[in-house]
């Protein structure tokens, strides 16, 4: 599509299929010319060398990748699942997190836990203000925010 389309930028990151959200790593596919533009703008050295090797062990690592998709979806199943018991709205989701409806104003829950050192993110700015995006993290911090939400 780059080819037909000289005006299209394609970014995609590795912090959700493949795991690697703490390193902060992507790419991005254009034309040569968007390319050029956007190279004069991005920060200097913001890519590092772990960032950079672990990005291509990634990339040779397919059942890294399968398990990591595996776990996602087993975890956000579950989650899910863990919420609606608790009476929240939860939308199907194919992503790394969950847009919960919480039935309330979602910034008093979202300071509560984040006093509570659990982050999520309010949807206010979406126009969903009694919504939370929750991503899937470990099962430890998926156990602590339901802990929390008791």
């Amino acid at each position: 599509m780059l080819d037909k389309h000289r005006n299209l930028v394609v970014t995609r990151t590795f912090s959700k299929a493949y795991g690697l959200a703490g390193l902060r790593m992507g790419y991005l596919a254009a034309d040569s010319s968007v390319a050029t533009v956007l190279e004069r703008l991005r920060e200097s050295f913001n890519v590092n060398g772990i960032a950079l090797a672990a990005a291509e062990a990634a990339l040779g690592d397919e059942a890294h990748l399968g398990r990591v998709r595996d776990t996602n979806a087993s975890d956000r199943a579950w989650l899910a699942g863990e919420l609606v018991e608790r009476g929240m709205r939860v939308f199907p989701s194919q992503t790394n997190f969950l847009l919960v409806d919480t039935g309330g104003e979602a910034t008093a829950l979202e300071a509560r836990l984040f006093a509570a050192g659990v982050i999520v993110r309010p949807m206010a700015g979406y126009g969903l203000g009694q919504t939370v995006r929750i991503s899937i993290g470990s099962r430890a911090e998926l156990d602590r925010l339901l802990e929390q939400l008791k």
